[in-house]
């Protein structure tokens, strides 16, 4: 069982220094990033249509069920940050409206799936990239009018009771 992490995580190790050396033109990133945002709206989409909010360790939120196990949430959640970021930045800073037209309700959509884990870690991280993002963004007013949505909405999407859980223990 060690053996199968230690491989899991060198091979992953090994990828990441390919990917790193290799040589790659603007096209190429643009495509991984397109891949990793589209790899996370798709997961999202999945967790929230196919895995409901069911109650997890005495609070409800979004686990990605198995019949071998399942997603720890607060993994779930972590997982979307990146493409959350790059959507968020996408949305701000991009000179292409049809880039920022997909991007923003993109963004949106990872935030809500982010709630519905319940990931308290994941919320502040989800917090600290729009905070971030708008004092970077080129675009002062429409990224702090997206950082008022972004907070509007962790204050009152009910989903996950992520707020519930920084007073308890759940």
């Amino acid at each position: 069982m060690a053996f199968n992490k230690i491989e899991q995580i060198g091979l992953a190790m090994l990828i990441f220094a390919l990917v790193t050396v290799t040589p790659s033109t603007r096209g190429d990133r643009n495509i991984v990033v397109a891949c990793i945002v589209a790899s996370a709206l798709s997961v999202a989409a999945y967790a929230l249509i196919v895995h409901p909010v069911t109650e997890h360790l005495g609070a409800s939120r979004v686990v990605l069920q198995s019949a071998t196990g399942s997603v720890d949430p607060n993994a779930l959640a972590a997982g979307m940050i990146v493409a959350f970021a790059l959507c968020l930045a996408a949305a701000t800073g991009s000179q292409h409206v049809a880039l920022q037209a997909a991007a923003a309700p993109s963004a949106a959509f990872l935030f809500i799936a982010i709630l519905a884990t319940g990931s308290r870690g994941g919320l502040l991280a989800a917090l600290a990239t729009a905070l971030w993002v708008t004092a970077r963004a080129r675009r002062r007013l429409v990224s702090a009018a997206m950082l008022v949505c972004v907070v509007l909405i962790s204050a009152t999407q009910g989903t996950g009771n992520v707020w519930e859980r920084f007073a308890g223990d759940a």
